[in-house]
């Protein structure tokens, strides 16, 4: 079953314009926190994956028990208004709502040298000492979690309107990829690209171990 949600231009604008205003005075009130929260949730019923750059915005409203009371926007909830900004402009027009997408999937496995993704009939291996050497002395389990990432660049361009279920063997980092969170930055920073790619092309993300 399919339905459809437009993002118009002026309605893009304004949610533009309302992100803008949040993070050049870096402080909300209750009820600009909850006007702002209620349209970016709105926007988020058409990219899925913005509801996890909701969750520091809402976990602040809970700290405000009166309208006058303000938040200081921290430096998480600043870097979500970015991924925010970032995504926004490829939303104009409509999109559809797909309840029930087909399902594709992508199998990868790190190992401290390198890592094995396969998608398809088409196949990718990389050494991290040459393709990425940033992340040649991380722990493997995020080298497990990047993985998500070196797929969504090669792939992401195909998987308009799917859904992709992603098989890992880690645990912890299938845990990194569906919260997109990771005590290392260079980490947290992949996942958010991960996350617009999925908004920009349009997929949805499910994680197997």
């Amino acid at each position: 079953m399919d339905d459809a949600l437009q993002v118009t231009r002026p309605k893009m604008q304004k949610v533009l314009t309302e992100l803008g205003k949040a993070k050049l005075h870096k402080c909300l009130s209750k009820n600009q926190l909850q006007s702002l929260i209620g349209k970016l949730g709105w926007v988020a019923c058409i990219i899925p994956s913005g509801r996890i750059y909701l969750r520091a915005l809402i976990e602040g409203l809970k700290k405000l028990k009166h309208p006058q009371h303000k938040l200081v926007l921290n430096s998480e909830i600043l870097t979500d208004i970015a991924w925010w900004q970032e995504v926004m402009p490829y939303l104009n027009g409509s999109r559809k709502i797909s309840i029930d997408r087909s399902e594709d999937t992508l199998v990868f496995d790190a190992c401290c040298d390198g890592a094995g993704l396969a998608y398809g009939n088409d196949w990718l291996f990389v050494n991290w000492k040459v393709d990425f050497p940033e992340m040649a002395h991380l722990h493997i389990n995020y080298k497990e979690a990047f993985c998500a990432l070196i797929a969504a660049r090669r792939w992401g361009h195909l998987w308009g309107n799917k859904c992709i279920r992603m098989f890992t063997d880690s645990m912890v980092a299938m845990g990194m990829i569906i919260k997109a969170k990771a005590a290392d930055q260079s980490i947290v920073n992949a996942l958010k690209e991960l996350y617009v790619r999925s908004a920009i092309y349009d997929f949805d993300i499910k994680v197997t171990h």
